[in-house]
């Protein structure tokens, strides 16, 4: 219980199902939870007044079958979402990007206290493929692989714009196999947010050591030898681009070489995220 989300009991249950989790440089970066429930839509939104955390980043997959978590804001800018008896949702701005990601911008108010933040909603849609692989019933989307480092790379030029650098707060679900917890996808998006971090402050990985942490953190975080692996696919996958993009900077001739090890330095990783 020691890195358990609490809330108060001024206005309600003290209970969220929600782990504060280390991140690569902050004692905590992360709370991972689970998706909001109709029944849970007011804690869910108590969490962001009572901590300081202004990020949502919301990771699910696009099917035709089954209902997806309920929709915990406003969808329309002339509309204001009253949650609970104290606090007011309203929706300011509204961005899709290459049809994978949403980026919303809220403003949440606590009437009781007088308070208003802004909090940045970040959707990262999923869509399932022929060449997704399936482990235990859960899906690792081939192209995770392809857009996340776009996804990591908007919010982190969002917290740095805001000044803002403590507790994203996660949580996914799949359309067709919901996941209570906040289980595979939000821990592979947290250890891919550190290890890059990692890899940009030390030029190196420790993903073993780093999954253990992980572990130790929250239940049913990284849960079969398939997850295990897709990070060092992915991080893999990273450093090719990364060297791509360092030798058509230097000279397009290189395109095709060998990779040098000297090739790509710190300046290359850090302008791609």
């Amino acid at each position: 219980d020691r890195n358990r989300v609490c809330l108060s009991r001024i206005l309600g249950h003290p209970y969220i199902n929600g782990s504060f989790i280390e991140g690569y440089s902050h004692e905590c970066s992360f709370i991972i939870t689970q998706d909001p429930l109709s029944e849970t839509i007011h804690e869910f939104w108590r969490m962001f007044i009572e901590h300081d955390s202004n990020c949502i980043v919301q990771l699910h997959t696009i099917t035709d079958s089954s209902p997806k978590c309920p929709i915990y804001y406003p969808n329309d800018f002339d509309t204001t979402m009253k949650i609970g008896s104290t606090t007011l949702l309203k929706l300011i701005q509204k961005d899709v990007i290459q049809e994978k990601m949403i980026i919303r911008e809220f403003c949440l108010t606590d009437t009781r206290e007088a308070l208003s933040k802004t909090i940045y909603h970040f959707e990262y849609l999923l869509p399932i493929s022929a060449n997704d692989e399936f482990e235990n019933g859960q899906c690792l989307p081939s192209i995770l692989t392809n857009s996340l480092f776009d996804f990591i790379g908007y919010i982190n030029k969002r917290q740095h714009t805001t000044n803002h650098d403590r507790y994203i707060t996660v949580h996914s679900g799949y359309d067709y196999l919901p996941i209570i917890n906040g289980g595979p996808s939000c821990s592979i998006f947290c250890m891919c947010v550190m290890l890059l971090d990692q890899l940009k402050n030390e030029h190196a990985v420790d993903i073993f050591q780093r999954v253990r942490a992980l572990q130790r953190q929250r239940v049913a975080m990284i849960t079969s030898l398939a997850q295990y692996e897709y990070l060092y696919e992915m991080i893999l996958k990273f450093l090719e681009e990364s060297f791509d993009l360092a030798a058509a900077k230097s000279s397009p001739s290189l395109n095709n070489s060998v990779y040098d090890n000297n090739m790509i330095d710190q300046e290359d990783i850090h302008d791609r995220l």
